[in-house]
């Protein structure tokens, strides 16, 4: 990775949690190393960068560069179209026109990996046990024959 897309990901990283600078930053790493990156650097860097701080970080890493790979591929041409025009240079916001659909497209297949299990989000698993008006547990784990008999 050279110097200036090292440092557009360090600007775009710093407003992140912690796990989520993580995450990206071990993205950025593996792209470095991806031969694909040097078609188009500036893009995929760019996209990156523009993307994060909307982002989840819950699909396997490989998934998550195959589909910022695939989708510079598809929007060469209207990135491009953007970085190219003389307003980008003092409106940044104009890139979202194009990156908005990256982050629907992964926010999306994030939901569709949850909804099948997955995802482990790490979140704690509650278990409720009912309790009946006495105290005791409901038939829990079964029910006792040689209590009902005393």
């Amino acid at each position: 990775m050279s110097q200036v897309h090292h440092r557009i990901l360090t600007a775009a990283l710093s407003g992140l949690e912690e796990e989520q600078a993580v995450y990206f930053a071990d993205i950025a790493e593996k792209l470095g190393e991806d031969p694909r990156t040097e078609r188009m650097p500036n893009l995929v860097y760019l996209v990156l960068a523009d993307t994060v701080r909307f982002m989840p970080a819950y699909l396997a890493k490989k998934e998550f560069i195959n589909r910022l790979f695939r989708f510079v591929d598809d929007n060469h041409r209207r990135l491009a179209r953007i970085i190219y025009d003389p307003a980008f240079l003092t409106d940044k916001m104009l890139l979202a026109s194009v990156t908005g659909d990256f982050v629907a497209e992964v926010v999306e297949a994030t939901l569709v990996q949850y909804a099948q299990g997955g995802i482990d989000t790490g979140e704690r698993v509650a278990h409720r046990m009912t309790f009946d008006e006495s105290g005791g547990a409901l038939d829990f784990p079964y029910v006792d024959d040689e209590d009902e008999d005393d």
